[in-house]
């Protein structure tokens, strides 16, 4: 939730993705090069000169969807962080670093919030409530989503065709 006015781009994530790896950096710096970092590819992926394989970030950012740019004090904005593989671990650490964004400052303009609520969103469960800050209480976020969680309500779905059109 804002508690100063908050000025946004259209285009959100580029200033959710470079300020949340400011805030991580500040923080946890072996952690921001984990995350935001481009590790050297196993020694199975093939290397080529020109273009070397990169390993995609663990992790995925959406910053708040729409058209609004302005939130003054006391608006509510969300913005989802999803977790893969070797960076689940570190929830505790992402979810900090966005407390100390907020206290920073987002944006050109620096607005700042606050943490208020953090829920883990399953495929098979309805939201559970991991932090809320009337409570100040953090709960167990439990263990990773697995694949097969991910896909077990699609799984016996077949696709179907998907109309499309080609224009040069």
């Amino acid at each position: 939730r804002t508690t100063t006015p908050l000025k946004l781009p259209i285009y959100k994530g580029s200033t959710f993705h470079g300020a949340f790896g400011w805030a991580l950096r500040q923080l946890y710096r072996p952690l921001y090069d984990l995350l935001f970092g481009s590790p050297p590819p196993p020694s199975s992926f093939p290397r080529r000169e020109k273009h070397p394989s990169v390993l995609p970030k663990p992790f995925v950012l959406v910053p708040p969807l729409g058209p609004q740019c302005d939130y003054p004090p006391r608006s509510d904005l969300s913005c989802d962080l999803l977790l893969i593989g070797p960076a689940y671990p570190y929830l505790a650490a992402c979810l900090c670093a966005f407390d100390r964004l907020g206290h920073e400052g987002l944006g050109k303009s620096q607005g700042r919030f606050d943490l208020i609520r953090v829920e883990r969103l399953h495929p098979a469960a309805p939201p559970s409530l991991l932090f809320c800050a009337d409570t100040g209480v953090w709960g167990d976020p439990g263990p990773p989503t697995t694949a097969q969680e991910v896909v077990a309500p699609w799984q016996d779905l077949r696709p179907a065709t998907v109309p499309w059109s080609f224009r040069p």
